[in-house]
């Protein structure tokens, strides 16, 4: 990846800024107080780094950083953004706003949190500054650039997978291992569970129907006595419906000549005895077939009682009585099964551990090895950046010989940078030691050892502490670094701004009151010779013009025009 364009706007005493940097090295030089680190601070900003209220440039109400970069992302950062959603493109836009309420972050104008923001930056791009804790300083990173330079970043990888599979085993055989452990008493209990449904034998409807055979049961003396009074009422009191009807058949049918009109009148009479005294004769047959039985009652209601009992445990109709018996001869199977499962994972189990424990001990063996390389080749940089005594060494912890379980995503290794800068005291670890300059410089050393790797570096001053031939040294490992990252610094070294690819100007000019930075590349090599040489004497004049063409000359090998990135 690399920075085709930052435009920064409102951002503390920036009014508005774009600046479209080289490939290469890119150099920041100007006045102390110019505001050079200010544009390093808003590409960190741009970046993941936190913001705050008072960034915003005061009387505006809102500050803007935009990065477009571009190029092929590194593995892990395409991983994360597919993962998030995001389309995988050669072109990645980060904007940053700021507002006195707080900040917003935009990657490819989706919005997102600042700490996926930093996941993904942090795959590319390395800031260092004087004041900034860095993470060259996690020792999480150091082993980072270990494996990188040991080339076990790929088998790694392959060691994670197998970290990972090994512990989903393990956590499914942990819980197998319980339900073991429960297996006896949790069988006896679904066995008498199955055994009770089945043994019910519930049959769909049933419910209802013993329902109402235990209403029909329970009134039993009342359907008898109604059935009776009725035949009573109907047939065979002295004064019945069907004697009354049959009277008053007998007038009408003496009188039925008199009137064609008692014709119908005697017929319906007819009908009606008929009806009555089949009425009558119905209720008797059904009187006859009606009798208590106080088995049958007993019965009904102990099944009914056996259905309630059922539901309050299993569920609360039959379907749900039925879905939980398939359940528990589901489960029931599957413990009967546990002991073979469990033989089978603990084989897996085992393979995983040998295997991982191998892959472990390579990871360990190559890391060993390199490491006493890597120290070599940092501390052989360290003598042309002007630690000329100083000492890198890389601890090496490792849990080896503790099992598997001591593993962690990375290996059996903790490491640690250890540094110091004096021969007559011995390293401790780079975190806690090294100033800013000093860290900056271990970074520089690394990256140079490391080249070979795209991606994006920014200094704030590297060139710190340092001086004579130390500086042309530094400058020629910047040079070197920028064959293999687009690197970013602010320095007030003439020998390392004539190094630069793509080389700026920044000053502070009061407009109307208010103070406001101002960014112009150098594009001519009369305003590059004139800058060079206020860096080499601090004023202008014929003889600092000449030593910096002379440097530009030198330090380029050729014409000072043919270097400039772009025409004036």
């Amino acid at each position: 990846m690399k920075v085709e364009r930052l435009r920064v706007k409102n951002f503390i005493i920036i009014e508005d800024v774009t600046i479209e940097p080289a490939e290469g090295l890119n150099v920041f030089t100007g006045e102390t107080g110019a505001g050079k680190s200010l544009i390093l601070g808003a590409m960190g900003v741009a970046t993941g780094r936190r913001t705050r209220p008072e960034m915003i440039r005061p009387g505006k109400d809102r500050c803007e950083i935009e990065l477009v970069l571009s190029g092929d992302l590194p593995p892990r950062a395409a991983e994360l953004l597919q993962n998030a959603g995001f389309e995988v493109s050669d072109q990645l836009i980060i904007r940053r706003l700021i507002t006195p309420k707080g900040s917003q972050t935009f990657l490819n104008e989706k919005a997102v949190s600042l700490a996926f923001l930093n996941q993904i930056t942090a795959e590319f791009l390395e800031i260092t500054s004087q004041h900034a804790a860095i993470r060259i300083k996690d020792p999480a990173h150091q082993l980072e650039i270990l494996d990188e330079f040991a080339q076990v970043m790929e088998l790694r990888t392959r060691f994670r997978e197998l970290y990972e599979k090994y512990h989903r085993i393990k956590a499914q055989l942990e819980e197998l291992e319980a339900k073991n452990r429960e297996k006896e008493r949790r069988m006896d209990v679904l066995r008498y569970e199955i055994d009770e449904i089945l043994n019910a034998n519930i049959q769909p409807g049933e419910e209802e129907e013993l329902r109402s055979k235990s209403a029909y049961l329970k009134n039993v003396e009342q359907l008898r006595e109604a059935l009776n009074k009725t035949y009573e009422f109907l047939y065979s009191d002295e004064v019945s419906a069907y004697g009354l009807a049959s009277s008053a058949l007998t007038e009408i049918t003496r009188v039925k000549k008199l009137s064609s009109e008692l014709e119908e009148l005697c017929e319906t009479l007819e009908s009606a005895v008929e009806a009555l005294k089949d009425a009558a004769l119905q209720a008797a047959d059904i009187l006859e077939g009606v009798y208590e039985d106080p088995e049958e009652l007993e019965h009904v209601q102990e099944r009914l009682a056996l259905l309630h009992r059922l539901k309050k445990k299993y569920g609360a109709t039959v379907e749900e009585i039925h879905s939980y018996l398939k359940r528990a001869q589901d489960e029931f199977s599957q413990l009967e099964c546990l002991e073979l499962d469990l033989r089978e994972l603990q084989k897996e189990k085992e393979k995983l551990r040998n295997a991982m424990e191998d892959m472990a001990r390579t990871l360990h063996h190559k890391r060993t090895k390199s490491a006493k390389v890597l120290c070599d080749a940092v501390c052989k940089e360290f003598k042309d950046l002007g630690i000329t005594k100083g000492m890198f060494q890389i601890k090496i912890e490792t849990s080896l010989d503790s099992g598997a379980d001591s593993l962690t995503s990375t290996g059996a290794d903790k490491i640690e940078f250890m540094f110091s800068a004096n021969p007559d005291l011995p390293p401790q670890p780079l975190s806690k030691v090294a100033s800013g300059g000093e860290l900056a410089r271990v970074l520089l050393a690394l990256k140079k050892t490391l080249a070979g790797r795209s991606g994006i570096l920014v200094f704030d001053e590297v060139d710190a502490g340092i001086g004579g031939k130390t500086v042309d040294a530094v400058a020629l490992k910047l040079a070197e670094l920028a064959r293999h990252h687009q690197v970013f610094l602010v320095t007030h070294r003439a020998q390392i701004a004539a190094r630069a690819d793509a080389h700026f100007h920044v000053e502070k000019r009061i407009k109307s009151g208010r103070s406001s930075v101002e960014v112009m590349e150098l594009t001519s090599p009369e305003k590059r010779i004139k800058e060079i040489a206020k860096l080499l004497s601090g004023d202008v004049s014929a003889i600092s013009l000449k030593h910096a063409e002379e440097l530009l000359e030198r330090t380029h090998g050729e014409d000072t025009k043919s270097k400039t990135r772009r025409p004036a």
